[in-house]
C-alpha cells in the first residue's frame, strides 16, 4: 500500500468535498430571493358601474415574486416580462378606500397581473381574491356564482388543476352592459361596497377557477379585457403558464 499516495488521495477528496460543500453554499446565497408585489393603489373608474376593486398595476420584469398582503401564502414566477401587477386588501368600502379608508371587515386580499398597464384597455387580466376569514368550500363559492346568473352566459363547472391545487372552473360571458361577480357575499346582502365584486363589461369573456388551497378557497379571475374573442385563447395559455408555476405554500 502507498502511505503516501493514500494521503494525497485523502487530501484531494477533501478538498473536492469542502468546495462542493462551498460552491452549494454560494449558490443558495446567490439565487435571487422573491420580490414582493408592488402595493396597488385602488381606483374606480368613473364609468365602473359599481364599487369592484381595480387595482393599479405596475410593469413587472420576469423572475420570483411574493404577495405578502394576501390572505395566505402566495408565490408567482413570471416567465419574462409583459406583465403589470400589484397587490391589495379592501374592507367594506370596498374601493373608496381613499374617500373612507379600508372600512371594517369582511377584508380580502386581491393580486392583479395584466398583459397592459391600462385597466380599462389591458389585453387580459389574471385577478387572484380570497378572504381573511373562513371561507366557503369550492362547492359553494361555484354554487353561489351560478345562482348570481343574470346577463352572463355560464358553461358547466368542470374539475380543474392550476398552482398545484385542485378545485373547479367555471367559463362563460357577460351579455349583459355589465356583470358583477361575487365569490363570498350574496348581491344585496354584503355590508358597504360589496367589497368582494369583480365587475366585466359586455362581451367580456372569462374562466373563474375555484381552488382549494389547503382549506383557504381561493379565487382566480381570468378575463379577456380588450382583446377580441378570437385571441383569448392565445391569452389562456400565457395564463396557464403563470398558474402553472404558481404556488400556495401551507402557512
Amino acid at each position: 500500500m502507498n502511505v503516501r499516495h493514500a494521503g494525497a488521495a485523502a487530501l484531494v477528496s477533501m478538498f473536492v468535498l469542502v468546495t462542493s460543500v462551498g460552491a452549494a453554499r454560494a449558490m443558495r446565497t446567490d439565487t435571487p430571493t422573491a420580490r414582493d408585489l408592488p402595493v396597488s393603489s385602488v381606483s374606480c373608474p368613473q364609468q365602473q358601474p359599481s364599487n369592484s376593486p381595480e387595482g393599479t398595476t405596475v410593469a413587472l420584469p420576469g423572475g420570483a415574486y411574493r404577495a405578502s398582503l394576501f390572505p395566505t401564502p402566495l408565490a408567482l414566477t413570471l416567465p419574462g416580462g409583459g406583465w403589470w401587477g400589484g397587490q391589495w386588501k379592501t374592507g367594506s368600502t370596498g374601493c373608496r378606500i381613499g374617500e373612507y379608508g379600508i372600512g371594517r371587515k369582511p377584508f380580502y386580499g386581491w393580486v392583479a397581473l395584466r398583459r397592459g398597464a391600462d385597466p380599462e384597455q389591458h389585453r387580459g387580466s389574471i385577478l387572484i381574491m380570497t378572504s381573511y376569514a373562513v371561507t366557503p368550500s369550492v362547492a359553494g363559492v361555484i354554487s353561489l356564482l351560478l345562482s348570481n346568473d343574470r346577463g352572463v352566459s355560464y358553461r358547466p363547472p368542470v374539475p380543474v388543476k392550476a398552482a398545484g391545487l385542485s378545485g373547479r372552473a367555471l367559463e362563460g360571458g357577460v351579455d349583459a352592459l355589465h356583470h358583477q361577480f361575487f365569490a363570498f357575499t350574496k348581491p344585496g346582502a354584503a355590508a358597504g361596497a360589496h367589497a368582494d365584486g369583480v365587475d366585466l363589461p359586455r362581451g367580456a369573456l372569462f374562466r373563474i377557477l375555484v381552488l382549494d388551497a389547503h382549506g383557504k378557497t381561493v379565487v382566480v379571475y381570468l378575463s379577456s379585457g380588450s382583446l377580441p374573442a378570437a385571441r383569448f385563447p392565445t391569452f389562456l395559455t400565457s395564463a396557464d403558464r403563470v398558474l402553472a408555476a404558481a404556488r400556495f405554500p401551507r402557512g
